[in-house]
């Protein structure tokens, strides 16, 4: 269950190609600006350092996401983020959170993962 963790902001730095990944479990809280126009989803890539959102990655529908017990870990696989200008079909992400009622945060990403360019 990851009602406790619903309105968290996690952040993973540093991650595929030297991006920063926003994400808030359950709920469409991440803001992607771009340009003058305002996008809302639960997984967003930005540039470090950047002020503006590079891709939206994902909309929360309430997709249901695979727990591994002995990492007490969730895994998320989202399949309609922003349309990928290559191959003009949604971006997929994976998003690995760790989550257990011990750690003393609460919650925190250990992986992001775009399959493939655009996909």
């Amino acid at each position: 269950n990851l009602t406790s963790v619903s309105g968290y902001h996690l952040e993973y730095e540093n991650g595929p190609g030297n991006h920063n990944y926003y994400y808030t479990p359950c709920t469409n809280g991440e803001v992607c600006d771009q340009g003058n126009a305002q996008f809302y989803g639960n997984a967003v890539q930005y540039n470090p350092g950047a002020n503006t959102c590079n891709h939206l990655l994902a909309i929360d529908h309430h997709e249901q996401p695979q727990y591994f017990f002995g990492g007490a870990s969730w895994a998320f696989r989202f399949e309609d983020g922003q349309v990928c200008d290559q191959t003009q079909q949604p971006r997929e992400v994976d998003v690995w959170m760790l989550c257990d009622e011990n750690m003393s945060s609460g919650a925190r990403i250990y992986a992001v993962d775009e399959p493939e360019t655009c996909r």
